[in-house]
């Protein structure tokens, strides 16, 4: 099973904190039968990347020996976009493929968000939506994410949103967009060991251990 959304890296963002949370995090996947995991730690300046790299390099190993091919991508904020160019941009993909996991901003969209989607299209690069559920504007109008269909994107659900309280907007969102078969992926978003609970709950729940529809067959 894959988990394309993890913050396993230690030391390079809100995430794992040191080495030793990152080999309890690994434990905990493999536990959860993930044996493929992206760590993907917040991407705001690509002068991350040598810090990240390194923690990658340091981490491979344990990964190794706990039986999970870990692979290095980033969850790219929206606001880096506009200064990174084409050629950089594929620096950024999750692992050896073709695929970008983009975070917006939870309280809005920027206005031209359909024009940053084509520019890493352009790119040669597929978008993957990171967490849409969290979106208010989509809470608000699933139209949104249709549009985000449309253009070509797949969307990617935090397992922990199916876990929320009953009524919350997350929650119901995350469960609407499972009904409508629009969701392409759920990931974990780990941050901690404990985070690998609600993936495992959230993929039996669902009843399956693929990704949902896994239109982008080179991840």
């Amino acid at each position: 099973m894959k988990d394309i959304h993890s913050h396993v890296l230690f030391g390079v963002d809100d995430g794992a904190p040191d080495i030793d949370s990152s080999i309890e995090m690994l434990r905990a996947a493999k536990r959860a039968n993930i044996d493929v995991l992206y760590a993907t730690p917040h991407m705001y300046d690509l002068k991350q990347l040598g810090p990240i790299r390194s923690a990658f390099s340091a981490l491979k190993p344990h990964a190794d020996k706990e039986g999970i091919d870990l692979k290095l991508g980033f969850e790219v904020y929206y606001g880096a976009i506009a200064s990174i160019g084409a050629d950089e941009l594929r620096l950024l993909t999750l692992g050896e493929s073709s695929a970008l996991l983009l975070e917006f901003d939870c309280d809005m969209l920027p206005p031209l968000w359909e024009n940053m989607v084509i520019y890493i299209q352009r790119a040669g690069i597929d978008v993957i939506i990171a967490h849409p559920e969290r979106y208010r504007c989509i809470q608000r109008n699933i139209d949104i994410a249709e549009r985000m269909l449309e253009l070509g994107c797949e969307l990617q659900l935090d397992a922990c949103a199916f876990f929320g309280r009953f009524f919350s907007s997350e929650r119901r969102l995350a469960e609407k967009l499972i009904a409508n078969s629009m969701a392409a992926w759920i990931a974990s978003d780990a941050h901690f060991a404990d985070d690998y609970a609600y993936f495992e709950r959230a993929m039996r729940a669902i009843g399956t251990s693929k990704p949902i529809s896994g239109n982008i067959p080179h991840i």
